[in-house]
């Protein structure tokens, strides 16, 4: 079994920014950029692409040397294009963040001239050399089509509600059919929208909910409450040699993995990436480190040659507590601080706080 890290001490001088971390800027843009799970687009005054992500590309069935270089109008339709143009030049002459989801959903175009509706949020950001602007786009074509199949259902049913009252007994067999639809249809749209699509985990606004419910609940009843924050050493060498489709194979194997080592009273989400997270109700520091280390001992032992010969999956942790009276974030900022030491610990280790937070050897 891996040596648990020792705790960070509670004296040590931790860096007050990222870039006190020593982590080349460079490095740490790309590995956000390319581990998020949305298309990122940058583009300078000009409309010039000058940096798009492995999430643009597959999205929009273009190589990156395709894009780079070359006009961000080309990904919206022909006939939008001039007043696409018309619109950014306007963004550009007073710039302010929009966030996802604020306006109208709009179209985007592949390279095989196709269209699928987007949502798409813009940072703006200056720099020496003019502004760049960030798009963060999302394929919403699941949820449109969705919406669009329960806006039909909710019509057909009001109709056939107005027209056929003195038909209703002859059609309530139809009419409870069509119900249990809709109803099937908007408990699967809340499931989107709750649920990660890879892994059938809890996603990240999921998980900040419950956070939120049980750190009102353990602060109301004195109760301890304990988080820790997952990541998959290694997972972009399992990507760069055996492929995304493997890669998404072992993410899959991971939420499954840590959905049958965690206990009913547990939430465990994708939090991004490879990255995932744990919130333990009604356990102190010290039993959170325990099932987290169960946790990596069932990584380190799994039997991954079942899913791709020749690879070995590992992952370390960081286990935090939350404090009474303190804010959400403080949890996981205590979390994130403590994964990041176990990353420098040699990582497929777990790391608590101070506290009784490590096992015993």
């Amino acid at each position: 079994m891996a040596e648990i890290a020792p705790a960070v001490s509670e004296n040590a001088v931790m860096p007050e920014s990222i870039c006190d971390y020593g982590i080349p800027l460079p490095v740490l843009l790309e590995a956000i950029v390319e581990s998020a799970p949305v298309a990122i687009i940058v583009s300078d005054a000009n409309g010039l692409i000058r940096l798009c992500n492995r999430q643009a590309q597959s999205a929009l069935g273009y190589e990156k040397s395709e894009m780079l270089g070359h006009c961000i109008d080309m990904l919206v339709p022909q006939a939008q294009r001039q007043l696409h143009h018309a619109a950014r030049l306007r963004f550009l002459s007073d710039p302010s963040m929009r966030a996802m989801g604020e306006g109208r959903p709009l179209l985007a175009r592949r390279k095989d001239s196709t269209t699928f509706p987007v949502e798409v949020a813009l940072q703006p950001i200056c720099t020496p050399h003019g502004p760049l602007v960030i798009s963060m786009v999302i394929d919403i074509s699941e949820r449109e089509c969705l919406l669009a199949e329960l806006r039909h259902a909710a019509s057909t049913l009001e109709q056939q509600v107005h027209e056929r009252t003195a038909e209703l007994q002859l059609a309530y067999r139809d009419n409870l059919e069509l119900l249990e639809a809709l109803r099937a249809k908007s408990a699967k749209l809340d499931r989107l929208c709750r649920e990660d699509p890879l892994t059938g985990l809890a996603n990240r606004r999921e998980f900040g909910e419950r956070l939120d419910t049980e750190i009102h609940r353990a602060d109301s009843f004195g109760l301890p409450l304990s988080l820790a924050l997952f990541d998959i050493d290694h997972f972009k060498q399992i990507n760069d040699h055996h492929g995304h489709a493997v890669g998404d194979l072992v993410l899959r194997a991971s939420g499954t993995l840590l959905r049958k080592k965690c206990r009913s009273a547990d939430t465990v989400a994708r939090f991004g990436g490879e990255e995932f997270a744990l919130m333990m109700p009604n356990t102190d520091l010290l039993a959170a480190t325990a099932l987290c280390e169960g946790i990596r001992h069932a990584f380190a032992t799994f039997s991954w040659d079942a899913l791709q010969e020749g690879i070995a999956v590992t992952l370390c942790a960081g286990v935090s507590r939350h404090v009474p009276g303190a804010p959400v974030r403080s949890v996981l900022a205590a979390a994130d601080a403590n994964l990041y030491s176990a990353k420098n610990r040699g990582r497929n280790c777990v790391v608590g706080g101070h506290d009784d937070s490590v096992l015993p050897q």
